[in-house]
């Protein structure tokens, strides 16, 4: 069987297809498809039935390491049909990568996973966009497990590889965790245009979102995290700076005890119309960098099953700036817990019950729903 190194292959369902004057089992035949590469068919196979009423057992997953090492060195289109598939081999190609399940999301009966692709190749990275031959690269629709020896991350964008989307892509518990993170961002080199839309990550690792090293404008929109270990996002690190961070109906549902989002250094980070559960939604610790810029609008925290939210926001770095506007929030604490910033504006927040802030000199409050705090700002200090 030859192909040659320019890819474009296509897994067609066959369900339709049948022998003449004979009837088959399409719930059967379901998860079956042909690869075609440059119209040589390549690959024949069946990811096994979906149909909800056989009572037949799954075919065994079907292996895509042929398709994915072709990848790696030619053009990258591959489309799988619903069904489950494994791989071993790093994707990691020198040119534009499109791989397109038949579907993924979440809601909270729980995943539907028309396609599943199940990592099995130990502790080298699945999924790996490196450089600006791969900018425009895009991950859609399959839900991500992984088998054996933990990798580091399950996907990795990393310096120079621009506008790279990662679009109803489910890690869902999976079977092995990753080491690090599920998916992360400019670990070693600056992503720009960086798009996360409709991602649901749940105890898949110790953070599901670490977004490092961002140059201009991190995009996310209906991503959602849920029951990492540590946390459910990250934003920055001593070494790498988040610049123009943005997400929209993104949401934060850590376990008991744990931080949804930890800001460590982010220039202009805009969380909005989103939602976290955490006894302190989002937190700025002593140690962090930079926190310049930092919006919160629009959203609803809650502090996670009988818990209140005990902070909006705290911060405990001096150069700190922060606008706190338009959020609904379940606690008795503070909005702002401002043990130390240069600035916080706190407009029109609701937290019955709670302070404004913890201390209050550096924080200029209109329009809140909450006590005002003991200390207010010198005259001219919110002009």
């Amino acid at each position: 069987m030859t192909f040659t190194p320019s890819l474009n292959a296509v897994l067609f369902p066959i369900a339709n297809q049948r022998p003449r004057g004979k009837q088959i089992n399409r719930s059967k035949l379901f998860g079956c498809f042909l690869v075609v590469l440059n119209l040589t068919l390549l690959f024949e196979g069946c990811a096994g039935p979906v149909h909800a009423g056989t009572t037949e057992p799954p075919a065994p997953p079907v292996s895509v390491d042929n398709q994915f090492s072709a990848c790696n060195g030619a053009v990258c289109d591959v489309q799988l049909a619903a069904g489950n598939y494994t791989f071993s081999t790093p994707v990691h190609s020198l040119t534009t990568i499109h791989i397109s399940g038949a579907g993924a999301s979440y809601n909270n009966a729980g995943p539907h996973c028309m396609t599943t692709l199940t990592w099995t190749g130990g502790g080298s990275i699945p999924f790996v966009f490196d450089s600006y031959t791969q900018s425009g690269s895009q991950l859609y629709g399959f839900c991500l497990n992984a088998t054996g020896a933990a990798p580091p991350v399950f996907i990795d964008v990393d310096q120079s590889a621009g506008d790279v989307h990662i679009n109803n892509i489910v890690i869902d518990t999976p079977t092995t965790k990753a080491q690090i993170a599920a998916i992360r961002w400019g670990n070693t080199g600056e992503v720009a245009a960086a798009k996360c839309t409709d991602v649901f990550i749940r105890a898949a690792a110790p953070i599901g979102y670490d977004v490092l090293d961002i140059g201009a404008h991190f995009m996310g929109l209906r991503c959602r995290g849920v029951g990492n270990d540590e946390h459910e996002w990250v934003i920055g690190d001593s070494g790498h700076m988040a610049e123009s961070f943005h997400c929209v109906f993104c949401t934060a549902e850590a376990s008991s005890g744990n931080t949804p989002v930890v800001i460590l250094n982010a220039k202009e980070f805009s969380w909005s119309e989103g939602y976290t559960e955490g006894v302190i939604a989002f937190d700025i610790p002593a140690d962090a960098t930079k926190a310049e810029a930092v919006t919160i609008s629009n959203n609803w925290a809650s502090g996670g099953g009988d818990n209140k939210v005990s902070a909006m926001v705290r911060s405990a770095l001096a150069s700190a700036t922060l606008t706190v506007n338009g959020n609904e929030i379940i606690g008795s604490g503070y909005i702002v817990e401002d043990d130390n910033l240069s600035r916080a504006t706190v407009v029109g927040n609701s937290m019955p019950g709670a302070l404004v802030a913890k201390n209050g000199s550096k924080v200029c409050a209109f329009g809140n729903a909450a006590t005002q705090a003991g200390s207010k700002p010198q005259a001219g200090f919110c002009n």
